[in-house]
């Protein structure tokens, strides 16, 4: 329950500037290099049309950004806001963490990087991308004591079973 707060409706995710899986899986050795520079030089101009797609979502009366560390274009994300000239506390912005940062034991270092990139004091809420077997107790504790110290207004969750929530139940200081 967000108190004082609406979700809107429908949100921004913008997802990841130039991320590809299948690049992975599809291009080897030699050709992974020359791949790799061909996106290096076109992150470039990928990087424009990602800030100004955020920049004209917020200008359309989008209000929430849906993102996820995993993508790791947080300093966009931050450019973004910025250019937009809207204020922050008009803005509700969402991030995940990323299930690296589960596996790692990382999540304060990822989501504090986030806040770095994005010039951002705190988020509105925070979720885990995925309930990482094994992890994902130990996270959803460790985005509890960041909103102790108040970098997090409300906790969330995604991609989850009732079997994951019930677990969290067990032990969570706040419900998602």
């Amino acid at each position: 329950m967000l108190i004082n707060q609406d979700i809107p409706q429908i949100g921004f995710g913008p997802g990841g500037a130039g991320y590809s899986p299948k690049m992975q899986k599809k291009y080897k050795g030699i050709a992974r290099y020359f791949m790799g520079a061909k996106r290096r030089v076109n992150y470039f101009f990928i990087k424009k049309h990602y800030v100004n797609a955020v920049v004209n979502a917020f200008q359309l009366g989008f209000r929430l950004l849906d993102y996820s560390s995993a993508y790791g274009n947080g300093t966009l994300i931050g450019e973004a806001i910025k250019k937009s000239g809207i204020n922050r506390d008009k803005l509700i912005i969402t991030t995940r963490v990323s299930n690296f940062a589960q596996f790692q034991h990382q999540v304060r270092k990822e989501f504090m990087t986030f806040l770095k990139n994005t010039h951002l004091d705190y988020v509105d809420i925070l979720q885990f991308h995925w309930p990482v077997t094994e992890h994902y107790l130990d996270t959803w504790r460790e985005m509890e004591k960041l909103k102790d110290e108040g970098y997090v207004k409300h906790l969330g969750v995604a991609n989850c079973h009732p079997h994951h929530l019930e677990e969290i139940f067990k032990i969570c200081k706040y419900k998602p």
